[in-house]
């Protein structure tokens, strides 16, 4: 089942857009797949680091039987480049 209605996806997609140039975390919580914008980056080498290390520290949340976030890196275009 999609979690998103037309309206949510192109919301997503807009958000998904880092400014020109730089590189953009996202959030998804994945119990109710709210998002937000975690913050924007100069360099990939940089946002990648951080996505990592949110990531690293969701991967206990699950552990401890908790619903963990998701953290994606995206580029000035909207592409996703992070796993």
């Amino acid at each position: 089942m999609d979690p998103f209605d037309n309206d949510t996806r192109k919301a997503f997609a807009k958000e998904c857009k880092a400014p020109k140039g730089k590189f953009r975390i996202l959030c998804i919580d994945m119990f109710d797949y709210q998002y937000y914008i975690y913050d924007d980056y100069e360099t990939k080498h940089e946002a990648m680091l951080i996505a990592e290390e949110m990531n690293r520290q969701e991967t206990q949340k699950e552990a401890d039987n908790k619903i963990p976030s998701m953290y994606s890196v995206y580029d000035d275009k909207g592409d996703k480049i992070s796993e």
